[in-house]
């Protein structure tokens, strides 16, 4: 055996609290870019393939560079919200100003899930994202084209690839993934439903 009897009584004083909060497995030495990468392959079986494409983007891009190096049991809410301070203001990946509250609300959701799913797992005895303060987005209200600037909108793509799509999207309001996804199937001629 090593150390001293204060040590093993600290720890056993450590151990008995974790398991007052609930907290039975033990993350260790694991980094939260660790429980973030192994939490985002869990997620690919759970969302759908595009849910699942932005949540990578969000880990691999944003939360794993910035808070991956702090161990999981010790991620505190000063360490999430000094974060979306410093994304707000200089965020962006081309160093070029900070990211918008929507996008770092964004961001605060994925990492929420995962530190979520790390608390039912007991990694962590508290999520520490539930106590962080998140941007205030201001919601917009939507801006559409008016009948004269859609006019002009055709105009300038009638010779263009471009065109039909166009005129498919004014006529609809489909989302662009959503036109991108359309497949002659969906499309009924005889009847005018797309």
């Amino acid at each position: 055996m090593h150390g001293k009897k204060s040590d093993a009584q600290r720890e056993l004083r450590n151990l008995l609290g974790a398991v007052d909060k609930g907290v039975v497995a033990d993350a260790g030495k694991m980094t939260v870019g660790h429980w973030l990468k192994q939490w985002i392959e869990e997620a690919r079986h759970t969302v759908s393939p595009k849910t699942h494409e932005r949540y990578s983007e969000i880990v691999n891009k944003h939360l794993v560079p910035k808070l991956g190096g702090h161990r999981l049991s010790k991620l505190a809410p000063v360490h999430i919200q000094g974060y979306y301070s410093d994304a707000l203001k200089s965020g962006r990946l081309n160093g070029k100003g900070g990211l918008s509250p929507q996008t770092v609300a964004h961001f605060d959701r994925v990492l929420g899930l995962a530190l979520k799913r790390a608390r039912a797992l007991r990694l962590i005895a508290v999520n520490p994202a539930e106590d962080v303060e998140r941007p205030k987005v201001e919601h917009r209200e939507m801006q559409t084209l008016t009948d004269e600037q859609a006019a002009r909108l055709l105009a300038a793509a009638s010779t263009t690839r471009l065109y039909v799509p166009i005129v498919l999207t004014l006529a609809t309001g489909l989302r662009r993934g959503e036109l991108l996804a359309l497949r002659w199937q969906d499309i009924d001629l005889a009847t005018g439903v797309v």
